[in-house]
């Protein structure tokens, strides 16, 4: 039996209605992240009272809170005292090594951009931001966490024995450049950023490892200062997602004067199709860019594709690993 137009309009009401409603249990949790509910609580079980005072919020509204986090299975009460279950204290208490705030907290200082969305399609323009020595401490964070895994697939399809100097350009915390020089022993590495909260992430990792010998951090604006030359390999992890393509254009022939001739540019960001419509995930991140940068956006493969080329870049292709997207050129 064909399902009718009213069943149909009924259910698209319910989902649209869902939709809308989403953000308030991200809302709860992020808040709950801002407050360091979670460090606060750490394997004690507390009353609302206990914890308001330790966070030095009002009693009637941190219970609120607190409940709700317990509906949402965030948190446990028992006998009207809270508690973290054993499964996720470790990545929820701040105190704790394996903790994994830092990353879900880059979500909540996007949260005040993205609050402006409506204003920023009405005139184009991003809010103006205040940031942060935490924000930045934030996001170096979550490019972190983001970045683990793909040096191991990407060493499955491309080749980097024979890699001996390698630019992370804008990179951070430096994860893709520190695990490419674990892998590889040959390789000398240079993490380039401007925020010098990523670079002292990024040297407490390489003394940890003592891999001090191998790379080095450098300081600087690139698209001001020099990159230095001589590269064999120069990776730009979420860079042309900053960018307009004019912008981008200029970034890539400076890439392309660094490298050694036969040396290759890696390029790794949310890729999207022609109809910049898909992959959902791409789409909604390029409205991040917007929100969060001035002129940045997603591109397709066929963008970096010709940007790329236009640069100098040869045998320009894209590595075939289902959710990651890289692209490669040679000089």
């Amino acid at each position: 039996m064909p399902t009718s137009k009213n069943t149909i309009q009924s259910n698209l009401i319910s989902n649209l209605s869902n939709l809308a409603k989403g953000y308030m249990p991200s809302r709860i949790f992020l808040t709950a992240l801002e407050l360091d509910v979670f460090g606060h609580l750490g394997s004690e079980a507390l009353s609302a009272h206990d914890i308001a005072y330790r966070m030095r919020t009002d009693v009637r509204a941190t219970e609120l809170l607190l409940n709700a986090l317990v509906g949402m299975k965030i948190l446990n009460k028992n006998n009207g005292l809270y508690s973290i279950p054993d499964p996720s204290r470790d990545l929820l208490d701040s105190n704790n090594s394996n903790y994994y705030g830092g990353t879900l907290l880059h979500s909540a200082n996007l949260w005040s951009a993205w609050s402006h969305l409506t204003e920023v399609v009405k005139n184009g323009w991003p809010p103006p931001r205040r940031w942060t020595p935490e924000m930045s401490c934030d996001l170096a964070i979550s490019l972190a966490g983001d970045i683990e895994g793909v040096v191991a697939k990407m060493a499955m399809v491309l080749d980097c024995s024979s890699i001996k100097r390698l630019l992370d350009l804008g990179g951070g915390s430096g994860s893709f450049a520190i695990e490419l020089a674990n892998l590889y022993k040959s390789i000398q590495a240079v993490i380039y950023d401007n925020d010098s909260e990523a670079l002292s992430m990024a040297m407490q990792k390489i003394e940890n490892l003592k891999l001090i010998q191998r790379v080095q951090v450098r300081k600087g604006d690139f698209m001001i200062d020099e990159l230095g030359d001589g590269y064999d390999m120069i990776s730009l992890s979420f860079i042309l997602c900053l960018f307009n393509l004019k912008e981008n254009t200029f970034l890539l022939k400076k890439v392309y004067a660094a490298l050694e001739e036969g040396g290759r540019v890696i390029i790794r960001d949310a890729f999207l199709d022609d109809s910049h419509t898909s992959p959902v995930h791409s789409a909604v991140f390029a409205i991040n860019m917007l929100v969060a940068t001035l002129h940045g956006r997603a591109y397709a493969y066929s963008e970096i594709k010709d940007l790329l080329e236009g640069a100098g870049f040869k045998d320009v292709y894209k590595i075939p690993i289902k959710g990651l997207d890289l692209a490669v050129g040679r000089k």
